[in-house]
């Protein structure tokens, strides 16, 4: 793993980064310094979490993954993650290989609220996590929500705000 000076990590008791090949951190996509509004790259892991990068990928300035409590963040081989973007990954999220995540795109796989009854049990019925195949071209200023799956070979517009599975 190469990271750039100005990359972040905070890891969590018992959280792992696995690294199948090379992954480049921090560093402009073909000199697109300036798309990185961002100051930093940031990886941050809590307590239990996994990041698994499972071959190279490439992880451009201004990124944020953020991996929650007992979650998992898998990276597949060839995987280029474009400037500003966020992955906030609180359960497991899956992007598979050859695919690219244009720049300011959000990729979440939790709403943040979990409603429970009287008794302490969570009212949420289905868990599901966010899928992206292989080959998949997410355009800039793309949003995927949770529970969402991205077929083999598709592409997501610019601009888009996902609201069900693609095949």
């Amino acid at each position: 793993m190469v990271p750039h000076s100005k990359t972040r990590f905070r890891v969590g008791n018992n959280s792992i980064i696995r690294v199948g090949g090379r992954v480049i951190i921090g560093f402009p996509l073909h000199d697109n310094a300036p798309f990185a509004s961002l100051s930093e790259t940031v990886l941050h892991l809590s307590d239990g979490a996994v990041i698994e990068f499972q071959g190279s990928a490439r992880i451009a300035p201004g990124v944020s993954l953020v991996v929650g409590k007992g979650a998992e963040l898998i990276i597949g081989d060839g995987v280029i993650i474009a400037h500003n973007t966020q992955i906030l990954c609180n359960r497991k999220i899956t992007i598979g290989k050859d695919s690219m995540v244009s720049w300011n795109s959000l990729l979440i796989d939790t709403d943040l609220h979990d409603p429970i009854n009287g008794s302490g049990n969570s009212l949420r019925l289905t868990r599901r996590v966010l899928t992206i195949g292989e080959r998949v071209g997410l355009q800039a200023n793309v949003i995927i929500p949770r529970g969402l799956s991205i077929g083999d070979d598709s592409v997501v517009s610019a601009g888009t705000v996902l609201r069900q599975d693609v095949p």
